[in-house]
């Protein structure tokens, strides 16, 4: 969901509701949608759509890797150290938080470790977080839209969905130049924190892929961590 207003921290009942999400299908949920990326019929441009099956609900676990969260006392970044080098994330929670505290208690988990970016296509953006590695993979519960004014450009981190504003999980992607179409259609959550971040996410982008758009050498996140600094 999107929250009601802008605060400098998160409203609790805003955060819950955004996480806790609406899902009839906690195991296995296949939705019409397809992993690989389509063209419109008017501008011409990708997508970064997925597939989704649900295994195992990860969502009280994430809730309990959260609830001290606090983002008025805190500056959060999520960590990644891929195989091509490191990726530094800013989170905007005061866009998204229900987002934010989303990837915070996945990464606390250990949920993001050793997970492939499964689909790059150059120019565009990688994406990951799927379990299974084929786009068709989640935590077992969806988190609600939080669509906000964050525009689409190089080193915006948002969340993958399938047609469903309401069905993102896990799946994440990073934007590799500026797509003005995906704007207030996919939740933007975050930004690379640095150039060296957003050089990495570009070595990811220029692996060469197959014709799905899966890359045909290893692309991977081998750890996840989240860093936490005290507002001053």
């Amino acid at each position: 969901m999107r929250p009601n207003r802008k605060t400098d921290g998160v409203d609790l009942c805003i955060f819950l509701s955004a996480i806790s999400g609406s899902f009839e299908f906690p195991y296995t949920c296949v939705t019409a949608a397809y992993q690989r990326p389509f063209r419109t019929n008017t501008d011409d441009t990708y997508s970064p759509c997925q597939a989704k099956i649900m295994t195992a609900n990860r969502q009280s676990e994430v809730l309990e890797a959260i609830k001290d969260l606090d983002f008025d006392a805190n500056k959060y970044q999520i960590e990644f150290n891929t195989t091509h080098g490191r990726i530094l994330l800013d989170l905007l929670p005061d866009v998204a938080p229900g987002h934010c505290g989303n990837m915070i208690g996945l990464t606390k988990l250990g949920y993001y470790s050793g997970l492939s970016f499964h689909r790059i296509i150059g120019g565009f953006m990688i994406q990951g977080g799927c379990p299974q590695g084929t786009g068709t993979g989640g935590p077992g519960y969806n988190i609600d839209a939080e669509f906000n004014d964050t525009p689409h450009v190089e080193g915006v981190l948002s969340m993958a969905r399938s047609s469903d504003p309401n069905s993102a999980g896990s799946q994440f992607f990073i934007c590799l130049g500026g797509h003005t179409h995906l704007d207030g259609q996919y939740t933007a959550f975050g930004r690379t924190a640095d150039d060296d971040s957003m050089d990495v996410v570009r070595k990811l982008g220029a692996i060469p892929t197959d014709h799905g758009d899966r890359p045909q050498s290893e692309a991977a996140i081998d750890s996840a961590t989240v860093i936490v600094t005290p507002v001053e």
